[in-house]
């Protein structure tokens, strides 16, 4: 299968960001690939282009990729890495405690 995160999280991610952009319409698509950051930096960078082309009548600068659509995908994607790595060192942490090994002997 093709797993929780193209099912499941990237669903949610556009969602929570579509919230905070609601002026900006969006479609989830099929899985495109493992490298979501390359991904997400194509498309910003077109629309980045498509919006220098707009803007340039009206001389403002576009936000810099954090305040953006795909911007806001990118830190909650960075947010839920390190909280899943956060929690793989908790458990290796909590494996190498003298608690953890005694309970090892105890039970065999």
């Amino acid at each position: 299968g093709i797993g929780r995160h193209p099912t499941q999280d990237v669903p949610r991610l556009f969602a929570e960001a579509s919230a905070k952009h609601p002026q900006v319409q969006t479609i989830v698509t099929e899985p495109l690939g493992h490298d979501i950051p390359l991904i997400l930096n194509v498309v910003d960078n077109t629309v980045r282009s498509s919006i220098d082309q707009a803007l340039t009548s009206v001389s403002q600068e576009p936000p810099p990729f954090e305040e953006t659509f795909f911007g806001s995908i990118q830190a909650a994607m960075n947010e839920a890495m390190v909280s899943q790595e956060q929690l793989q060192q908790e458990k290796q942490l909590d494996l190498s405690s003298p608690q953890h090994q005694q309970s090892q002997y105890t039970n065999e």
